[in-house]
């Protein structure tokens, strides 16, 4: 996400310091990447989170997505970002390729964004960032998967961690 806004000439910003106000001092970082020339007067704040639909605490939601940002996230740093200079959009992807229709949303207008400014044609950038996005989600669940078993035959074979 942060290199679409980069190439769409948004001037991201990661995990940036401070989002929430001079006032806030939990040094939270609720932005992974952060826009500070979003709307009028506005930036924006985008949580990125990737959610496995299978997970025991996901199997009674018809929409793990939806539910996961409006409880996991915005029920969490909503109302901090109500006195803050920047809207808050999470934005949640499933290991199987959903995503939420705030962050949706939100990836969409900084797709038009940078393909606006690659010059090229709207639909083959945009057939090209989400592509881009699943292997990024597919790279990251293997590693996982790869990571989980390494740590299960370390655990069954006392090897350090």
């Amino acid at each position: 996400m942060f290199k679409f806004a980069e190439i769409g000439l948004l001037a991201p910003e990661m995990e940036k310091l401070g989002i929430l106000g001079e006032c806030d001092r939990s040094r939270r970082r609720p932005g992974d990447v952060s826009i500070k020339i979003w709307g009028l007067r506005r930036g924006l704040a985008i949580d990125v989170a990737v959610i496995c639909p299978l997970a025991a605490s996901h199997l009674n939601s018809a929409e793990p997505c939806e539910s996961y940002a409006l409880h996991r996230k915005l029920k969490r740093y909503g109302p901090a970002f109500e006195k803050s200079n920047y809207d808050f959009a999470p934005v949640v992807f499933e290991t199987s390729g959903a995503v939420n229709k705030d962050g949706e949303s939100v990836l969409k207008q900084i797709v038009r964004f940078a393909s606006k400014r690659e010059g090229v044609t709207h639909t083959v950038f945009a057939a090209r960032a989400w592509a881009r996005i699943s292997c990024c989600i597919q790279f990251s669940v293997a590693q996982q998967i790869l990571n989980r078993d390494y740590i299960d035959l370390a655990l069954l074979n006392d090897l350090p961690l």
